[in-house]
């Protein structure tokens, strides 16, 4: 019985080989493209940011400047506010907030805060999960009467 030619047998396995790799290299390019795709539509929303500054608090209202500094804008923010005897308010504001834009915002709360403001959270509406927020470090010296 005869065998296949040594130069026959080494075509055959580099052929062989060339065709797995093609195949694990579209197969990964594949999946590559669709965790690309997936995550630009996920990334609209993490990719904008929003920064609040100049705050200041008087009883129920918290006002604030707002900059949105994302790509698109937004609309609506919700806002949570705590103080140091614990009391926690919320409240919201419509309006849409342009790329690039600043704004100042008076937001009524559902509840009187008093004394020194300890939590201050700010996120947007839509698209949702855009948030910010400042902690007493960052409220030190802004109270509330």
């Amino acid at each position: 019985m005869k065998g296949i030619s040594p130069l026959l047998a080494a075509v055959i396995l580099v052929a062989l080989t060339i065709s797995i790799a093609f195949i694990a290299s579209s197969s990964i390019s594949t999946l590559t493209q669709r965790q690309v795709s997936t995550a630009s539509t996920q990334g609209s929303a993490s990719s904008n940011v929003i920064e609040i500054s100049q705050i200041s608090c008087g009883g129920r209202n918290v006002t604030f400047l707002v900059k949105n500094i994302g790509p698109q804008a937004i609309s609506g923010l919700q806002v949570i506010a705590k103080d140091q005897g614990g009391t926690t308010a919320t409240g919201s504001i419509s309006g849409t907030f342009p790329s690039g834009g600043m704004n100042w915002t008076t937001v009524d709360l559902s509840a009187t805060l008093s004394g020194q403001l300890t939590y201050l959270e700010v996120c947007s509406q839509n698209p949702s999960g855009i948030c910010v927020s400042k902690s007493s470090t960052d409220l030190e010296g802004i109270t509330c009467s």
